[in-house]
């Protein structure tokens, strides 16, 4: 991977009421939204929630997220002001099993969803770490992921901080309220 452009998937929460919105805002900004099989948006039943993806001026995969259980609706026209939170950032990794044990024993994190084979999102529907095995392409590009050093800072029930992968990946946490 010597010399390959750094590029990542992160995504941002935006209100539950705003999936649409947030389409024809990325549109108006001249970028055009990911389409796989003639869809541009992306339901997603086991989540409760609706996504879109494009990539921003560096090539990272970006996705806009509306989880409908956060009941976050807002009345006002989408804007940058909707982008309510990171909610997500792509950790792609050697050993996936090996990873959750880790996040798990260190940081008390658990598994939200996935096989945790392949993919595993960890957290809750607030943040998510998306942990994918470094063999599996990103939806929905289908590009194969890098990994690429990157620090994660997040709040959890334990203060610490650990190294995943090989690059590696660090995950500081404190524990507290937001």
């Amino acid at each position: 991977m010597t010399g390959e452009p750094a590029f990542y998937h992160l995504a941002f929460t935006i209100p539950d009421n705003k999936a649409d919105e947030a389409l024809e805002w990325v549109r108006s900004k001249g970028i055009e939204p990911i389409a796989k099989n003639d869809a541009v948006q992306f339901p997603f039943p086991n989540w409760n929630a609706t996504a879109l993806y494009f990539y921003d001026p560096d090539g990272n995969l970006v996705e806009f997220i509306a989880h409908h259980s956060l009941s976050n609706a807002t009345r006002e026209p989408f804007s940058s002001k909707d982008l309510v939170r990171i909610s997500e950032i792509g950790l792609p990794v050697d050993d996936l099993p090996a990873a959750l044990r880790q996040l798990h024993e260190l940081l008390s994190l658990e598994k939200w969803s996935g096989d945790g084979r392949q993919f595993a999102a960890v957290g809750n529907v607030e943040g998510l770490l998306i942990v994918i095995d470094h063999k599996r392409p990103w939806f929905p590009d289908e590009r194969m992921p890098g990994m690429f050093p990157t620090t994660v800072k997040l709040q959890t029930e334990r203060t610490g901080s650990i190294e995943l992968g090989p690059k590696p990946y660090r995950i500081e946490s404190v524990s507290g309220q937001a």
